[in-house]
């Protein structure tokens, strides 16, 4: 990273090269260290090239992940936001953390180096050295926006391709019970936070990059299988004969049944160590967002998941 000297913007948005997700491959040994690698592995470096530069980037936005938050099978009465203080597993009747949470952990805090504060070398009576910490140490000369991300809603890649075929046969359903929370975000909101926070001088620390309507999974299930009322018709061309176009009706959302649902059990024995990625989920919200003045395009999921169909984002 020799090219961290010319003041521009650097962000770190998409964490493996291949677009993997977190979920995709069983959690052997070797598959956690590919995402420690591709996570905080090359943060550290980031971090490290950003620190040497004499001419540092103006900012540096980092993407990050909701699963740095413990997780329950069932809504509760904890929120968690920015200011929330994330338990460690050395506190009393703490959650255990998995290893998402672990790996978020250790993710921002190869960001946060960033602001470590430097050491200098002074010399005592004794001409020996010893480092010292300045007290009040100045911030980075780069402005740091760490995005904590949960699943991202998009019609062209993402969650959404992986889940939406056994809705298209009438297929989907409900994971386990349904009732764990789905923080969710719409990709266009997603891209304008980012861009926001490279324009805006004044964005700077940890961002919940949620959307504000709290959903579960069967809510979730609900709008990805109906699209709900607010989803609208479009009309294509069936086919042409020599005296006209045939018009067919082509829904905004997928508008299938959704009767089915996956137990619990399935999920584990399928997913083993991953499972409460599907079935467990958090009331997260974002106490920060606002003071930056922006605002949700998508703030609702069944609105945002028509959008998605009937305008292909």
């Amino acid at each position: 990273m020799s090219q961290c000297d010319e003041r521009r913007p650097v962000a770190h948005l998409n964490a493996e090269p291949s677009g993997a997700n977190i979920i995709d491959h069983a959690w052997t040994e070797q598959r956690k260290q590919e995402l420690l690698d591709s996570r905080v592995r090359l943060t550290q470096l980031l971090v490290s090239s950003i620190k040497a530069s004499p001419q540092p980037p103006r900012v540096f936005v980092g993407s990050s992940a909701t699963g740095i938050y413990p997780t329950t099978p069932e809504p509760n009465n904890i929120e968690w936001s920015e200011s929330s203080p994330i338990p460690t597993s050395d506190e009393q009747h703490a959650p255990q953390p998995n290893f998402a949470m672990q790996l978020c952990r250790r993710w921002e805090d190869a960001y946060n180096s960033l602001d470590e504060p430097k050491t200098a070398t002074t010399s005592t009576s004794s001409s020996s050295s010893s480092e010292v910490t300045d007290s009040a140490p100045p911030r980075s000369a780069t402005r740091l926006v760490i995005v904590r991300t949960p699943p991202v809603l998009s019609s062209r890649g993402g969650m959404l391709t992986q889940v939406k075929l056994p809705f298209q046969l009438g297929l989907g359903g409900t994971l386990g019970s349904g009732r764990q929370l789905f923080p969710w975000i719409h990709i266009d909101d997603w891209t304008a936070f980012v861009e926001l926070a490279i324009k805006n001088e004044n964005v700077r620390g940890t961002f919940n990059l949620v959307a504000p309507e709290i959903a579960d999974n069967a809510q979730f299930t609900k709008a990805l299988a109906s699209g709900t009322s607010l989803a609208r018709s479009l009309t294509r061309p069936c086919y042409t004969s020599h005296s006209r176009s045939i018009d067919v009706p082509v829904t905004a959302a997928l508008w299938r049944p959704s009767f089915f649902f996956v137990p619990s059990f399935m999920i584990r024995l399928a997913y083993g160590e991953r499972a409460p990625l599907l079935l467990e989920g958090a009331h997260i919200r974002s106490e920060r967002l606002a003071d930056t003045g922006f605002t949700f395009a998508h703030p609702a999921i069944h609105e945002a998941m028509a959008h998605l169909f009937t305008n292909n984002a």
